[in-house]
């Protein structure tokens, strides 16, 4: 038992501080450069993996912040919907030529993906929702969004190019998700806690319920 609990801590606190360490080390080596208004090679190639490190941030967080909402919900009997919980492992449903049902990623994007993690946790947890859409650290994150798309998927050199204000870009937005992710997690620490099941157990009951 206390194995299964220790294996579930890692998977949400571990998880955040490693990739939250992860985005602070490039930052310190970044913020210097950014001030000063160029960059080197090596303060580039730096700043690539910084971005990096901001989308593998958030992408767990967001991904925490989902599967919480989700046993909470289940162990209050109160379970998300079958379509929002297949959203949750980011699935999709559909028939094969065959009849079956099969299930395929839903390919969902991370700006819908951050929108859904934060308005299902407010709705599962009966508190208001921190995601201030119109703050600038939002449309600095979008802006992040559209320079990792070209690093992940360059065509041309000059997709690889990056500067100071993409360094402080993904700066002012890692400060102000992980401040709205803070504020949400404020918000609920009045509600009173549920015991959690194994992710595992999770998804077999997902697939179950299908």
């Amino acid at each position: 038992m206390e194995e299964s609990k220790n294996t579930d801590d890692r998977s949400t606190a571990e998880l955040v501080e490693v990739l939250s360490n992860d985005f602070h080390r490039l930052e310190k080596r970044m913020v210097t450069s950014a001030k000063r208004g160029y960059m080197s090679s090596a303060d580039e190639s730096n700043a690539r993996s910084l971005i990096r490190a901001l989308f593998a941030l958030v992408e767990g967080v967001v991904y925490a912040m989902k599967i919480d909402a989700l046993f909470v919900a289940e162990e209050r009997g109160q379970p998300l919907s079958f379509a929002e919980s297949a959203l949750v492992f980011e699935l999709r449903h559909e028939l094969s030529d065959h009849g079956e049902v099969i299930e395929r990623p839903a390919n969902v994007t991370l700006e819908r993906n951050v929108r859904f993690a934060f308005r299902l946790y407010a709705q599962v947890f009966g508190i208001a929702s921190s995601l201030d859409t119109n703050s600038d650290w939002w449309h600095a994150l979008r802006r992040s969004m559209r320079v990792r798309n070209r690093l992940m998927h360059p065509r041309q050199p000059a997709d690889l190019d990056i500067g100071p204000k993409h360094v402080v870009d993904a700066v002012v937005a890692k400060r102000g998700f992980i401040q709205a992710v803070g504020e949400t997690l404020r918000h609920k620490e009045s509600v009173p806690k549920a015991p959690r099941p194994n992710q595992a157990h999770a998804a077999d009951s997902l697939k179950t319920r299908g």
